[in-house]
């Protein structure tokens, strides 16, 4: 009888140890993946590898806590959830501090003949659709100001700078980098009082 008992929960502790084994390799991908595309594959090469492995160590925590996030959007409102406008939030910026690492880069090494603004306008254009793409009520939800500097100064500012670049409009440029540059002022600023 004790023979048959301890059969049974060697072949139940193998068998959740082979779930286990099987949720860590799936989930260590998925984590990993996650990371290098959020990220950069580079920042997950140098950095990354250890947090999301280390998620994926502790999957049945993330697979079996109390289901899926809600979303503050009222159903059917269309609305995106406050974690996907908090990533589109963060990939406007991201893409913007871009833009400047890239146009810091083409002032240094070329002549305003020479120029090549390809890279600058690939990332305002992408900081502008992420930035398009955020929701009015999760601005309005995050600060009761947000919402105006993001729109007024930021937004605005994108696309002073795109249309400057475009029609070589020294003038557009500067005021779309103002603006820009207020936002990121105020931002910096009032951070703390972000919910």
């Amino acid at each position: 009888m004790k023979t048959a008992l301890k059969n049974t929960i060697g072949v139940v502790i193998g068998i959740l140890l082979w779930v286990y084994m099987v949720g860590f390799m799936w989930f260590a991908a998925v984590f990993n993946y996650r990371y290098a595309h959020d990220h950069s594959f580079w920042n997950w090469v140098f950095l990354g590898e250890i947090a999301p492995t280390g998620k994926a160590l502790v999957w049945p925590y993330y697979a079996f806590r109390a289901g899926p996030k809600k979303s503050s959007a009222p159903s059917g409102s269309g609305a995106l959830s406050d974690d996907a406008n908090r990533e589109r939030f963060g990939t406007a910026l991201a893409m913007m501090n871009e833009a400047e690492k890239a146009s810091r880069a083409v002032m240094a090494s070329a002549s305003d003949k020479d120029a090549d603004f390809s890279d600058i306008i690939n990332y305002i254009e992408a900081a502008s659709t992420s930035a398009n793409a955020v929701d009015d009520s999760f601005l309005d939800a995050a600060h009761p100001d947000l919402k105006s500097h993001f729109r007024d100064e930021f937004c605005v500012g994108l696309r002073e700078m795109l249309e400057g670049i475009r029609s070589k409009n020294r003038s557009r440029m500067a005021l779309g980098a103002t603006k820009a540059d207020a936002f990121s002022a105020w931002f910096m600023k009032n951070r703390e009082g972000f919910r």
